[in-house]
């Protein structure tokens, strides 16, 4: 590609910035005016050769359209005050009015090295640097900004989210930010995943940040991949996930043997919670240093109980679980089943074998089809199945796997 190929995107991106950007310098400034509660234009005749107060003028000035005032101002305040942030500022944005860009550059570049606190310096170097191509400088000085003014964070959010989509090269710069772990970082995320091309850009920067010093957080993961589920995109979120986590992901189901491992939803496992229904993953009150998932149900009513997503292949599967009653268990109040996303078919469906009274650790196992339309992506759930009367019974799982079925070859 040619060098002004490569350049087109960041002159777009530049380009849709500089309103944008534009508004929000003139807002900052606005404001911390205000913050240092600006005198009446009389107070400059009481103290004339106040440096705070003739870079205050200067900076009217400016906003007023009037750059050789403002400079010629901001020069007197200099003069007085060598270290004036503001003065500094207005006299370079004053220079570059006027053509001398390079110039400009440097000043308003001293003024920010000066000070993080002046927030128009830090607004004009993101505008500067982004029509410079540089975007490490651009979002360096946008973090600075966000990480003192969380105001700012939904324009600058917009500015990042089209960097990331108008030009790839702007992706490692915002790793670079995020590897940071600034406040702003998990807002961004979420905010960047709000919309498709913003989540292809999200799941992306997740595998650019997953060998750095701080890769995504589950909860961080969590939202990516749930967003890919929710979006229909199941090869997606498998694949991110495969990317993010291979050994974890190398195992169906993730956690079977209900240790309670931490991972990112939706690919961990969900309790649900509600009336008639107990689930928690508990010590094995049988064997020492063991955990297991222990339901406690009353027959009759239909909570939520447990999920998990998968994406498995089209083709023949085998699911096993173990299994033990603390109670008497009545036939076919509880099944584990595996159901297509989108339509609600059942592709497995797992009956609880009855039990007249307590049990040791038993195993069950059921062969199933994934089809090979329209079953991308399924949940495992545990599913309570009512009966006329209320019975309460006690069941312990582990050890569940889902696995090819043997013999047969997946597509």
């Amino acid at each position: 590609m040619s060098e002004a190929a490569e350049r087109r995107p960041a002159k777009r991106l530049a380009a849709a910035a500089a309103i944008g950007l534009g508004a929000l310098m003139a807002w900052q400034i606005v404001a911390q005016a205000a913050a240092d509660r600006l005198p009446a234009a009389a107070a400059l005749k009481l103290a004339p050769g106040s440096p705070r107060l003739l870079a205050l003028k200067a900076e009217a000035e400016l906003e007023a359209g009037r750059p050789a005032a403002a400079e010629a101002l901001a020069r007197q305040a200099l003069l007085a005050q060598p270290l004036n942030v503001r003065a500094l500022r207005v006299l370079g944005v004053a220079v570059g009015r006027r053509g001398d860009n390079q110039h400009a550059d440097d000043l308003v570049t001293q003024a920010g090295n000066w000070s993080l606190r002046d927030g128009p310096a830090h607004v004009w170097l993101v505008d500067r640097r982004l029509r410079q191509g540089d975007f490490a400088s651009a979002f360096a000085h946008a973090d600075a900004l966000m990480r003192r003014k969380p105001e700012l964070q939904p324009h600058f959010f917009k500015l990042l989210s089209t960097a990331a989509a108008e030009d790839r090269r702007a992706l490692a710069p915002i790793a670079e930010r995020l590897v940071h772990q600034p406040a702003w970082r998990e807002p961004f995320l979420q905010n960047l995943a709000s919309t498709p091309k913003g989540l292809e850009s999200a799941a992306t920067l997740a595998v650019m940040l997953q060998s750095s010093r701080a890769p995504l957080s589950d909860k961080e993961q969590g939202f990516l991949l749930t967003r890919l589920v929710n979006g229909g995109q199941f090869a997606a979120a498998a694949d991110l996930r495969r990317r993010l986590a291979p050994a974890a992901s190398a195992v169906s189901p993730f956690d079977g043997e209900f240790d309670d491992r931490a991972g990112p939803a939706p690919f961990r496992w969900q309790i649900a919670t509600g009336a008639g229904a107990s689930v928690e993953i508990a010590p094995d009150d049988q064997v020492a240093g063991q955990s297991a998932l222990r339901v406690e149900y009353d027959g009759y009513s239909t909570p939520g109980l447990i999920h998990q997503f998968m994406a498995l292949p089209a083709g023949a599967h085998e699911l096993e679980v173990r299994w033990r009653g603390e109670t008497p268990l009545p036939a076919e109040r509880l099944a584990w089943t595996v159901r297509c996303i989108g339509d609600n078919r059942i592709a497995a469906r797992a009956l609880q074998p009855a039990a007249a009274g307590p049990t040791p650790w038993r195993v069950s196992a059921v062969r199933f089809e994934i089809p090979a339309e329209g079953c991308a992506g399924q949940w495992l759930e545990l599913k309570p199945l009512p009966g006329d009367r209320r019975t309460t019974l006690v069941i312990w799982y582990d050890g569940m796997k889902v696995r090819p079925a043997k013999g047969v070859a997946q597509n």
